[in-house]
């Protein structure tokens, strides 16, 4: 029997991003929109929405999709690799599951782009290290000489040699060289979605981007399709603002490269999801903008709106209070949603062409992950 429980709108209020969960690109239709996240007793759990389109989640084992609906050989090889994560974030996910299209699973169309994003991720991760290990010299008290010499160091050299350059600084705040650049490894890959420096750039820029055009082609919507396209536009421009001020202070956290390290070598998860906040900000919003792009005429553009607005990510509790956000504001909630309930956008469609149009949105979000530093 599948173990499951059924959670209503009014009691899943979760209160951080990490107990809303993380979005994962199942492309089964019945599990569009499904987040993962820790289980309080261990493991993870999946936050599937009301399959029938109404209010509240199922929360399932990872094992209950089986049961939930037929999914792809790509959803249980995905599920099955999410598990096995230490930690649980928008890039590691966004990766695995570019890790598990690049294996073919998500058809033979999707492995080229996979590989180009994996190698773009790895590209922009190496940049960020490249900074971060620059920063924390710097700051260790280094020579303007010295430090213009190891400026003009390779990548490649410069990740060879970081346990020993790194010495000074791993004793100064008690742990191994190599335990600090392993640290470090960890920091540039929540750095890289959006960048060390100003100039930087990453997938967290480019979803601004597509949301920024989203905003600019919403005012050209037909008049009878303004009242789910405000909804729409209101929570992509907040969402907007306070990523790129989540940006800024993020950035601004590396004014002081060693404090930063020593609190992420001593609250990796929380250090973590503060620095990483711009990423989480825009978790669900890729989907949100390639389903829009998808609509070629006004009946699809009309369907589109409807299925958004179910599957806009909600603001956690901590985030609307910051805001003062009553909870019909906040995307996702039941009076949101409610007037789609009765007209579904998932309702009358076929399945099969439900899934054919997943897989061809996951094949574009990882064409432009796989393009952007090309």
């Amino acid at each position: 029997m599948l173990a499951m429980h059924i959670v209503s709108e009014a009691l899943y209020q979760p209160s951080t991003f990490a107990e809303r969960g993380v979005l994962v690109p199942f492309t089964a239709p019945s599990l569009t929109g499904t987040r993962v996240r820790r289980a309080r007793q261990g493991g993870m759990e999946l936050l599937v929405p009301n399959p029938s389109g109404g209010r509240g989640v199922y929360i399932i084992g990872p094992e209950g999709i089986m049961q939930l609906c037929r999914p792809s050989i790509h959803d249980l090889v995905l599920n099955e690799r999410i598990g096995k994560l230490p930690m649980l974030t928008p890039g590691r996910v966004r990766m695995t599951a570019a890790q598990v299209a690049a294996e073919g699973f998500a058809g033979r169309a999707a492995i080229g782009a996979a590989q180009a994003a994996i190698q773009a991720q790895a590209l922009t991760e190496s940049d960020a290290f490249y900074e971060l290990m620059l920063a924390l010299l710097a700051a260790s008290g280094l020579s303007a000489a010295k430090q213009e010499s190891l400026a003009a160091m390779s990548k490649a050299a410069m990740r060879e040699q970081a346990p020993a350059l790194l010495g000074r600084i791993a004793g100064a705040i008690g742990r191994s060289p190599d335990v600090v650049v392993a640290v470090l490894l960890d920091m540039a890959e929540t750095f890289a979605s959006f960048g060390v420096s100003q100039t930087a750039s990453g997938t967290v820029q480019r979803c601004l981007q597509a949301l920024g055009r989203l905003l600019t082609q919403a005012a050209d919507w037909p008049r009878r399709l303004r009242a789910n396209a405000s909804r729409i536009g209101a929570a992509a421009m907040l969402t907007i603002t306070q990523t790129e001020h989540a940006i800024a202070k993020s950035r601004a956290a590396m004014a002081d490269p060693v404090v930063l390290l020593r609190s992420w070598c001593e609250k990796p998860e929380q250090t973590a999801e503060q620095i990483g906040l711009p990423d989480w900000l825009l978790d669900g919003w890729e989907q949100v903008c390639l389903l829009m792009q998808s609509a070629s005429n006004e009946s699809l553009l009309a369907a589109r709106l409807e299925e958004i607005v179910l599957l806009l990510p909600a603001w956690p509790r901590t985030m609307r209070e910051r805001f003062n956000l009553e909870a019909d504001a906040n995307p996702g909630s039941a009076n949101a949603r409610g007037q789609t309930e009765e007209n579904s956008a998932m309702g009358g469609t076929n399945v099969m062409d439900l899934t054919l149009r997943n897989e061809a949105l996951r094949l574009s979000s990882l064409e432009l992950a796989g393009a952007a530093d090309g």
